[in-house]
């Protein structure tokens, strides 16, 4: 037989659960029967209906079982925002033609705030860490330009093309969307209580 893992499989497990239970009490009840992690060689994450697919590097989670957090959290959320809930583009899909949707920044953008929400109320990250994150992003975004010309709905609509096409500006529609959801969440709960 090979060698096996080369990391704290119940570290890393327990950062999952940790996870997991943060991610359904902001749902309240999960979609799913069961959820399988996929962990394989690469990077990146891709969520599918009851599970993901995540890049991952046995020596970094030696490291740090923790390592992966962030795109679990993200790849997780999407088992509801893109999966169960999404724009109509978003599935079932046109193989031949670029996905055009005007709803990226939700779908994805988010989705990033609320792994940031995730991380902090799994106890992952903490309270500073939350708003370490939400300050670099409020930067990023008012030190680009291209926030005044490029709508989010732009943002995601233009995806797949080139520079040129928002006259050479450009803005991520995660970010976009990173602080919209912030921005919501705020309003959502001011108006609520």
């Amino acid at each position: 037989g090979g060698a096996g893992p080369r990391f704290d499989q119940r570290a890393l497990v327990s950062v999952l659960r940790r996870i997991a239970e943060a991610t359904i009490g902001i749902f309240g009840d999960a979609p799913y029967k069961d959820y399988t992690f996929i962990f394989a060689g690469g990077g990146g994450g891709l969520e599918h209906l009851n599970s993901t697919t995540i890049g991952f590097d046995q020596d970094r989670v030696r490291r740090d079982p923790a390592a992966f957090e962030e795109v679990t959290a993200h790849e997780l959320f999407h088992a509801w925002n893109v999966k169960r809930i999404r724009p109509v583009e978003l599935g079932p899909f046109d193989y031949t033609a670029p996905v055009r949707t005007r709803n990226l920044w939700l779908a994805e953008g988010v989705t990033d705030y609320y792994t940031n929400v995730i991380l902090a109320r799994s106890g992952l990250d903490s309270e500073r860490d939350f708003t370490r994150k939400l300050a670099a992003s409020i930067a990023s975004h008012r030190a680009n330009p291209a926030r005044l010309t490029v709508s989010p709905e732009r943002a995601s609509w233009t995806v797949w093309d080139g520079p040129d096409v928002n006259g050479g500006e450009y803005i991520s529609y995660y970010l976009q969307g990173e602080l919209l959801g912030f921005l919501l969440d705020l309003a959502i709960r001011d108006s609520t209580g």
